[in-house]
């Protein structure tokens, strides 16, 4: 499978570098040419812009610092969308905005590409060692189709609901650091009460499933 990767920074270089060791052709991008450097070496291939990338990939993903970046990346003049081909998935593993997301899969389910919402958790220990949470939101059958590709990226993948989920479910795990108890597993009545007002009911167990897993250091 051809495997796009954006943004191979801290967090990205080494998510991107356990697609590589699980086989998957990378084709990558960044801002900066010189943060590709060992992935290149390993194998990688560069593209110029983000439409090259997703020009020559099913699978593309995006690893950015947040929401301007991603939207940016995303709708630019040569982003994502001025790429990628029908039928092709986009996933975003950025720290992002729900509203932000639910727009973007809009946009994209226009066109005719599928979009992943799936930030992690972990830090760059875990993006380098795939012990990340991955907590993903959108379509399920498509979420079940690339699942193997995520799991090269994280040893706890969690399917959370509908599209933009997966960044309320990264929220929740911020909030968790705010806790009396930071290294504690239980979640306070705030947390619960946001997560049962932001998830539709049904999806509430994947929040606190996420939360209460053995804490994966912050990304």
């Amino acid at each position: 499978m051809d495997i796009g990767f954006i943004g191979v920074g801290n967090m990205g270089a080494g998510m991107a570098n356990n697609l590589l060791k699980a086989g998957y052709t990378l084709t990558i991008n960044d801002i900066r040419r010189d943060a590709a450097g060992p992935l290149l070496e390993k194998g990688a291939r560069w593209a110029e812009t983000p439409q090259q990338v997703a020009m020559q990939s099913e699978v593309t993903f995006t690893s950015l610092p947040g929401p301007p970046e991603v939207e940016a990346v995303a709708l630019g003049t040569e982003g994502i969308l001025a790429g990628i081909k029908p039928g092709a998935v986009y996933i975003d593993l950025s720290s992002n905005s729900p509203t932000l997301v639910r727009r973007l899969h809009d946009i994209f389910r226009e066109r005719g590409v599928h979009m992943l919402d799936a930030p992690v958790s972990g830090g760059v220990i875990g993006a380098r060692t795939g012990l990340l949470a991955v907590m993903v939101g959108g379509d399920e059958a498509l979420y079940q189709r690339v699942k193997p590709v995520l799991d090269a990226i994280g040893d706890n993948v969690v399917y959370c609901g509908a599209i933009g989920t997966g960044s309320i479910c990264k929220l929740g795990r911020v909030d968790e650091l705010f806790d009396d108890d930071p290294c504690g597993n239980e979640m306070n009545q705030s947390q619960k009460g946001l997560a049962q007002f932001l998830i539709p009911r049904r999806n509430t167990a994947k929040l606190f499933e996420v939360i209460e897993e053995p804490f994966h250091l912050l990304a």
